[in-house]
């Protein structure tokens, strides 16, 4: 799955976890506002509650770590893994694996990990000059 599909789910879960919260009136936030922020937390920046700091994730009412793979890092998304794969690696099986690049080609965020250098093409699995 692309960057632009993970995108788009996201845009759809969100939409719709939107219009749940609008048709549940007073049940819209489960989270508790005790005023106490569990460690590894901070406060929202609106309303009230608080929010896991990236590389945790909301576990009943406090913010557990999120194993994080060798070669990755942490976002402060609240959906899918919670972390994204360094440059140069793309993800296999919940762990950050070197693109493997051919010759006249280099890294990129396509979605096998690179492109061809100008001027080489893909033809019959071979790079050539056009």
């Amino acid at each position: 799955m692309n960057r632009i599909q993970k995108l788009c789910i996201i845009a759809i879960l969100c939409m719709t976890g939107s219009v749940l919260l609008v048709g549940i009136p007073g049940q819209a936030l489960a989270q508790a506002t005790t005023g106490q922020i569990p460690e590894n937390a901070e406060p929202r920046s609106y309303g009230d509650g608080w929010r896991c700091n990236p590389g945790y994730r909301e576990s009943n009412d406090a913010c557990a770590a999120i194993e994080i793979p060798e070669n990755g890092y942490a976002t402060s998304s609240s959906f899918g893994t919670g972390w994204e794969c360094s440059y140069g690696f793309k993800e296999s099986n919940s762990s950050c694996t070197p693109v493997r690049v051919p010759a006249n080609a280099h890294v990129d965020y396509s979605e096998n990990g690179w492109y061809c250098n100008k001027p080489y093409r893909k033809r019959n699995g071979e790079y050539v000059l056009p």
